[in-house]
């Protein structure tokens, strides 16, 4: 949010003093005559008094403008998003709040609340659909469309429990969701990295071994410690994951996101995994009689970034002269080889961490062209066993 956090937006009553302070006014009340009563918080930075703003308008459960006819959307999302944040994992809080700073609010979020109709809220996703990027080159992915359209319908749904009118006449539209295509490494292309790998094998290199033979997520492997495995039972444990938030709080000058460790992204992903023999003798390998704490080794003894890890896979393809894919694609990858060998896909989707089955079939497993003509092949030999016929 290059700059967004230290400059006010239209539609807010936040100012910069001439002391270096920030300031935000809010409408606590009207007066007998009907005019309106301000009150007043103040913080070092432009992000601090819009939390406290937010905090200050929502502390009595009402909404966030006193005047519930000239309630705008945008003031009641940073309000819903607030009364949510409890319940989001720190990405999903980012997520959000990105959306409604680069796209909902200076448009959308300018309406009043009561006035607002379907017909605006579909126009205003089709058109992001369309060209709806803040650089201008085209139009958003239907799952960023998907995503907004959750945030103004969940919106629209607090606004409706604090008491405010709506409105909508009409459906809300959401974009299909656009079926993706992701490549899995061949088995050709595995054996090569594989065989990269293991030639030369440094804690860098096997977080990515890791991935490919067990599924890791990056952040999972840059979280992983040493004590998450236990090599004579043959198991690993995922217990916590790395991962890059952005710093609300950051003032003028410091940085826009930290680092920080967290329990994976599920109940789910908290998970178990066995480790094959083979793979058992390479983790070993790498261990030493006095390991670190964390298993791929970052600045001051510390985790490694994910965007460190990322950029060293990128150089272990380049030097075994593979394609250029994501370090997630590991993961795609071998769950791909599990079902290519038979695996249950519910015994797969516990490894992977997932909460059900439809999400690892859907997203993660995706057939080669060699399974697919084995399948093939295989209904061509049925079909002519059972007619007699020759081959066509």
């Amino acid at each position: 949010m290059k700059g967004a956090e230290f400059m006010p937006r239209r539609g807010e009553n936040i100012r910069k003093r001439k002391d270096g302070r920030w300031e935000g006014r809010f409408i606590r009340g009207h007066a007998a005559d009907g005019k309106a009563l301000y009150t007043s918080v103040y913080g070092k930075t432009y992000a601090e008094v819009k939390q406290k703003l937010i905090s200050a308008q929502n502390s009595s459960g009402k909404p966030v403008a006193a005047n519930r006819s000239a309630v705008l959307l945008g003031s009641l999302m940073y309000a819903w998003l607030e009364d949510r944040r409890p319940s989001l994992r720190p990405q999903t809080y980012t997520r959000y709040m990105q959306l409604i700073e680069k796209h909902l609010l200076q448009t959308l979020g300018q309406k009043k609340v009561e006035k607002l109709h379907a017909k605006d809220i579909n126009e205003f996703l089709n058109a992001k659909h369309k060209k709806g990027r803040v650089d201008g080159t085209g139009g958003l992915s239907a799952s960023s469309v998907r995503l907004m359209a959750y945030i103004i319908t969940s919106t629209l749904d607090y606004a409706a429990m604090q008491g405010q009118r709506i409105n909508l006449n009409g459906t809300i539209h959401r974009p299909a969701q656009a079926g993706c295509c992701r490549q899995a490494l061949s088995k050709e292309e595995q054996s090569r990295l594989e065989a990269f790998l293991l030639q030369d094998l440094d804690a860098g290199q096997l977080g990515v071994l890791l991935s490919l033979r067990l599924g890791l997520r990056i952040g999972e492997v840059c979280g992983l410690r040493w004590n998450d495995i236990d090599l004579r039972e043959g198991v690993l444990f995922v217990r916590q994951c790395v991962q890059r938030i952005t710093n609300h709080q950051a003032a003028l000058g410091e940085a826009k996101t930290v680092l920080t460790t967290g329990v994976p992204k599920t109940v789910n992903a908290c998970r178990m995994i066995p480790i094959p023999s083979d793979l058992t003798m390479a983790i070993a390998s790498c261990k030493g009689s006095e390991p670190a704490d964390f298993v791929i080794q970052g600045k001051s003894q510390s985790f490694l970034d994910p965007r460190t890890c990322q950029a060293r896979f990128h150089s272990y393809l380049k030097q075994s002269g593979l394609r250029d894919v994501n370090f997630h694609m590991l993961r795609h990858t071998f769950a791909t080889r599990c079902i290519e060998s038979g695996m249950d896909v519910k015994t797969l989707s516990e490894i992977l961490g997932h909460a059900n089955i439809s999400t690892t079939l859907g997203v993660y497993v995706h057939s080669s062209l060699e399974q697919k003509r084995v399948q093939i092949e295989r209904v061509g030999s049925i079909r002519g066993h059972e007619s007699g016929s020759a081959p066509i």
